[in-house]
C-alpha cells in the first residue's frame, strides 16, 4: 500500500501522477468531439429556425405593402430572395450577402457577436479610430469600428493562419481553430484533473489505491476527472468553447499552464503565461500567479535569488501583450488603444465599477430581477446572474476543502476580475451589468474542479446532473444559433 498522507498546502516537490493507462486520455477527446457534434447540430438547427423566422417576418411586411409602394419599397428585391428559397432553389453567397441577416447565412451558425470581429480582423487586420473620426462607423452596421482593437490578436492571428494554409474561409477557419484547441485542452485538463484528484482528495486517492486493476476498466482518479471535463465540456455556457470565440485556446492555455505548475516546470510556464497575456484579458494575470506560486512553491534556498527569478518570470509573462502594444503603438500612435476602445461598453475598473461591484446587494438585487421579476423567464439571462452570485458561495464554502493553492487562486480571480470590470456595463452604466458572466465563468477550472469532486463523493447525483447539464448546454446552443443573447 502506498503511502496515502497528502502533502502540504505549499509543498515544494512536483505533484505525484497517478498510476494510468494510455487509451483513458482518449476518453475526454471522445467528450470534447461529442460535444463538438452536438453544440453544431443544435446551432445549425437554431440557425434554421431563425432564418424561417426573418422569411416569415419579411413575408408579412411585404403583403401589408399597396401594390404601388410594393413596387417601389427596398424589400421588393429581399422578397425575390425568400420566394427563390421557398421555391427550392438555394441562394447563392452573393444573394445571401445582400438578403440574409449574417448569423443566418450558410456556414455561420458559430459566428456571433465576437465572431464577426475576430473575422474582420482577419479579413481587414485592426481598425483603430477616434471618436472624431468620419470612419468610426461601419457602413452596414453601424457600430463603432474602434472596439475591433479590444480584441487581443491570437485567436485571430491562428484563424488566419488556418485560413492561408488550407483556403478555407476566415469564418471556417475560426472554427477549426475552437474545435481543436477544445479538444487539445480536454485533454490536458484530464490530466491536470487526475493529478489533483490523486493528491489533494484522500478519499479518492485512498479508493485508487485499493482499486483492483482491469485491463479496460476506469480508476476512481479517471472517474473523477471526467466528471469534471464532462462539466466543462457541457455546461450552458459551453457553447463558447465550440463557437468562433477565445474560450477554447484560453481553456487551452490554462490547462497547460496549470500542469505546468503541479510539475514545477517554471520556465514552461512562463512562456505559457506570455501566450497566454496576447490571447484576452485574463490572461494578463498568469504572470502575477506564477510570480506567486513560484515565490511560495520554489524549493530555492536564495530569498533574493526567488524574488529575481519570480520577478524575470513575471516579465516573461507580459511579453505577449507587450509585443501587442508595441504593435498598437507603431500602427496608430496609441500603445493602450485596446483599453481607450472598453469605453464603448462601460467595461474596465474604475469608480463606477468598483463602487457597484462592492456592493454585495447589487449583485444579489440583479440575480432576484431574473429569477422572479422577469416575465416570461429569460433563461440565459438567469444565468448569467446565477455566475454573478454562485461561485463566491460555492469558493467560500467548498474551495479550501477541496482545491489547491493554485486552483483557489484561479477560482477567485476568474470570477473576481470580469465580477469587478463588468460591474457598470453597458451605455448607459449598468444596462447590460454583469455581461458574459456564464462565458467567464465557463473556464473557471477552481469552480469545475469543485463540481468534480462533489460528484465523486456522491456518485449517484452525477447522472442527473450531467444530464441537466447537458440539456441546458443543447438548448444554449440552438438559442446561439438563433442569434438569441445567451452570455
Amino acid at each position: 500500500m502506498a503511502d496515502l498522507s497528502l502533502p502540504p498546502l505549499l509543498a515544494h516537490a512536483p505533484e505525484k501522477s497517478p498510476p494510468t493507462k494510455w487509451w483513458t486520455y482518449l476518453l475526454p477527446a471522445i467528450l470534447a468531439v461529442v460535444g463538438i457534434l452536438i453544440a453544431t447540430g443544435a446551432a445549425i438547427e437554431g440557425q434554421k429556425r431563425a432564418r424561417e423566422r426573418d422569411i416569415q417576418a419579411l413575408k408579412l411586411e411585404y403583403h401589408t405593402l399597396n401594390p404601388v409602394k410594393r413596387e417601389l419599397s427596398p424589400i421588393t428585391p429581399r422578397y425575390e430572395a425568400v420566394k427563390r428559397i421557398e421555391e427550392g432553389r438555394p441562394l447563392d453567397a452573393d444573394l445571401q450577402q445582400k438578403h440574409l441577416r449574417s448569423y443566418v447565412r450558410d456556414g455561420r451558425h458559430f459566428t456571433n457577436w465576437d465572431g464577426y470581429r475576430y473575422e474582420e480582423i482577419i479579413e481587414l487586420g485592426y481598425i483603430y479610430a477616434r471618436g472624431e473620426d468620419p470612419f468610426v462607423f461601419d457602413p452596414v452596421v453601424g457600430e463603432r469600428r474602434i472596439r475591433n482593437v479590444v480584441w487581443y490578436p491570437l485567436y485571430p492571428l491562428l484563424g488566419y493562419a488556418v485560413k492561408t494554409i488550407t483556403g478555407l474561409p476566415a469564418v471556417t477557419a475560426l472554427t477549426a481553430v475552437s474545435n481543436i484547441c477544445i479538444v487539445l485542452a480536454a485533454m490536458v485538463f484530464f490530466a491536470v484533473a487526475r493529478k489533483h484528484f490523486f493528491n489533494r482528495i484522500p478519499e479518492v486517492r485512498s479508493e485508487n489505491e485499493s482499486h483492483i486493476t482491469q485491463r479496460w476498466d476506469i480508476s476512481p482518479v479517471d472517474t473523477a476527472a471526467l466528471f469534471t471535463v464532462a462539466l466543462l465540456l457541457f455546461n450552458p455556457a459551453s457553447v463558447f468553447f465550440y463557437a468562433n470565440f477565445t474560450e477554447s485556446i484560453f481553456m487551452l492555455l490554462l490547462a497547460t499552464f496549470l500542469l505546468c505548475l503541479q510539475n514545477r516546470w517554471w520556465w514552461r510556464a512562463a512562456l505559457i503565461a506570455a501566450v497566454a497575456s496576447s490571447c484576452r484579458s485574463q490572461g494578463v494575470l498568469f504572470g502575477p500567479i506564477l510570480a506567486l506560486v513560484f515565490l511560495l512553491r520554489s524549493d530555492m534556498r536564495n530569498l533574493y535569488g526567488r524574488f529575481a527569478l519570480a520577478f524575470v518570470f513575471g516579465l516573461i509573462a507580459a511579453t505577449g501583450l507587450i509585443a501587442y502594444m508595441i504593435y498598437l503603438h507603431l500602427t496608430f500612435n496609441h500603445a493602450t488603444a485596446f483599453m481607450s476602445a472598453q469605453s464603448g461598453w462601460n467595461v474596465g475598473i474604475n469608480g463606477i465599477t468598483l463602487r457597484t461591484a462592492l456592493n454585495p446587494i447589487n449583485a444579489l438585487t440583479h440575480w432576484m430581477n431574473y429569477a422572479f421579476y422577469t416575465n416570461p423567464m429569460d433563461w440565459p439571462r438567469l444565468y448569467e446572474a446565477t455566475c454573478v452570485v454562485l461561485p463566491p458561495i460555492v469558493l467560500l464554502i467548498l474551495g479550501q476543502r477541496f482545491l489547491s493553492f493554485e486552483f483557489e487562486i484561479f477560482g477567485w480571480v476568474l470570477w473576481g476580475l470580469p465580477y469587478v470590470s463588468n460591474a457598470a456595463a453597458g451605455n448607459p452604466p449598468g444596462d447590460t451589468a454583469w455581461m458574459s458572466m456564464g462565458r467567464f465563468t465557463a473556464v473557471n477550472v477552481g469552480l469545475l474542479i469543485i463540481a468534480g469532486a462533489v460528484l465523486v463523493r456522491f456518485r449517484w447525483l452525477a447522472p442527473f446532473l450531467l444530464t441537466v447539464s447537458a440539456a441546458l448546454f443543447a438548448l444554449f446552443c440552438y438559442k446561439f444559433g438563433m442569434g438569441d443573447w445567451i452570455g
